[in-house]
């Protein structure tokens, strides 16, 4: 199988993805899933056991000293033929040749060779690059029973870097998620609004869940942009997080944050999709516009 990379937002999406979600979007991680994602880090023990990224585990190595060769002993577990996605990461990896100062790279191609039936994936910059943009996500837990799993917190989709999340109202209205994502402004979908009312303030924007216009959508969209004109990191959710707010982020690629460039409503929807694959394809929103 082939070798490429994954950025540091692409893993961060991957890691909070649900598998299963009800009225109010809370459900499984996929991470529960224990084919769904084998993570490995390529780094020292040392370097292992003072942070890496949450799941992660690091195989052990193997001398032959007659050969004087090394060779990787992953835990027995982990089953890399089942597994759907494989990712290497070390310190700071930005090129797949193969490298003493890239073990993210050399392992990656023994996985490949091991048998793995999807493409291993090296995160770009490795764990430097990720853990400056996710400092919250820095653990020393070795061991990730499958209650732990189960119970993982799943955050907000990242949708623009640094600047844009999708998340559900329980989401954005955790105190915890807004300070991991810095978090400055909020527009939300909520049944509190009556008819037409809509609430904005320096950092709220809210719409009725069930009355809402073309008109509401560009304020909302104005609103986003003002925010992430300044730097600002802005939030959309509603009740389930996959409805009406990754519609109207849809609306917002479209119609303000394409930069100019040409973005079609079927590129947006399958760009906002693949940061979070439980999104309706279809919904009240889309036929505004």
């Amino acid at each position: 199988m082939s070798i490429e990379f994954i950025k540091a937002q692409e893993l961060y999406n991957l890691m909070n993805q649900i598998q299963s979600t009800n009225a109010n979007g809370s459900g499984f991680a996929c991470l529960s899933d224990p084919n769904y994602l084998l993570l490995i880090d390529a780094r020292s023990i040392s370097d292992y056991e003072h942070y890496h990224i949450p799941t992660a585990i690091r195989p052990k190595v193997k001398k032959d000293e007659k050969y004087n060769t090394l060779s990787m002993i992953l835990p027995f577990e982990s089953l890399i033929e089942c597994k759907e996605n494989i990712i290497v990461y070390d310190g700071n990896s930005k090129s797949l040749e193969e490298d003493k100062d890239r073990p993210a790279v050399r392992v990656a191609m023994a996985l490949s060779r091991a048998g793995a039936q999807v493409p291993i994936k090296v995160l770009y910059g490795g764990f430097q690059e990720f853990s400056a943009n996710y400092p919250f996500y820095r653990s020393t837990d070795v061991f990730h029973t499958q209650r732990i799993l189960d119970n993982f917190p799943t955050y907000p989709a990242e949708i623009l870097p640094g600047s844009l999340f999708l998340g559900n109202t329980t989401q954005a209205n955790d105190p915890s998620t807004r300070k991991s994502l810095k978090l400055d402004a909020f527009v939300s979908f909520t049944s509190s609004r009556s008819g037409n009312q809509l609430i904005r303030n320096d950092v709220i924007f809210e719409i009725s869940d069930k009355n809402y216009s073309l008109q509401d959508l560009k304020l909302a969209s104005e609103f986003i942009d003002k925010h992430r004109l300044v730097g600002e990191r802005v939030i959309v959710s509603c009740s389930s997080g996959r409805s009406l707010a990754p519609h109207l982020i849809v609306y917002y690629l479209v119609e303000i944050g394409s930069s100019g460039q040409s973005v079609t409503k079927n590129d947006a929807l399958q760009f906002v999709s693949k940061c979070r694959n439980d999104t309706y394809g279809k919904g009240p929103i889309l036929k505004l516009f």
